[in-house]
């Protein structure tokens, strides 16, 4: 059984790893989630807890394929089941994530980190949930560069803020609005305003 496999059995068992070499990043974050799901006799966690893979692994008990796509970042297509629970995206979440493709944000997530698709080259589809207010910088930097462009559906009815800069250099090929909503994202969003279609 690999370090991955044993930190992860304990994550998700909710039993003890002890003793397991550090010797990959994914080792790392592994160590630090069973740190913090109660796990002991590893040695001093990383300081840079990840919340993602906290959340995936100690709360919604994901299975190790999942769990480690997300963390080596080979995911290709992610479902909002993928991230149940997850209530926030950190700032880089899926920074050069190069496989990506697609991404459902599940309805609990109310934040999302600054650069959190950044450099996803090939990425064609995002959800974003309605609970989500604001679009940080860098949101989408470079994204969809690689291919066609991303295609951006947002469920809320309410356009949310944005930064002049969450779409730098991304290929947009369409944002998708609630219908009765189309008129107030082209108005909110008017540099964008030819990409903005109804669901």
């Amino acid at each position: 059984m690999s370090n991955e496999e044993k930190l992860l059995t304990a994550i998700l068992s909710d039993t003890h790893a002890d003793n397991v070499d550090i010797i990959s990043r994914v080792d790392e974050y592994l160590q630090a989630c069973c740190l913090k799901s109660g796990c002991t006799g590893l040695p001093t966690p990383i300081t840079r807890i990840d919340t993602l893979l906290y959340q995936l692994a100690a709360k919604t008990k994901q299975t190790s394929t999942t769990l480690l796509s997300l963390v080596d970042g080979t995911a290709i297509n992610i479902k909002a089941s993928d991230l149940q629970g997850l209530t926030a995206i950190r700032d880089g979440a899926f920074e050069y994530f190069y496989s990506l493709k697609s991404i459902e944000i599940p309805d609990t997530v109310t934040t999302i980190g600054v650069a959190a698709f950044s450099s996803c080259y090939y990425l064609e589809s995002v959800t974003i949930p309605s609970g989500i207010s604001s679009l940080p910088i860098n949101l989408f930097y470079n994204a969809g560069t690689g291919g066609d462009g991303v295609t951006v559906t947002i469920v809320s009815e309410t356009p949310p803020t944005k930064d002049t800069t969450t779409f730098q250099n991304a290929i947009i090929s369409k944002i998708k609005v609630p219908s009765g909503s189309v008129s107030a994202y082209k108005t909110a969003w008017s540099d964008l305003a030819d990409y903005i279609e109804a669901i």
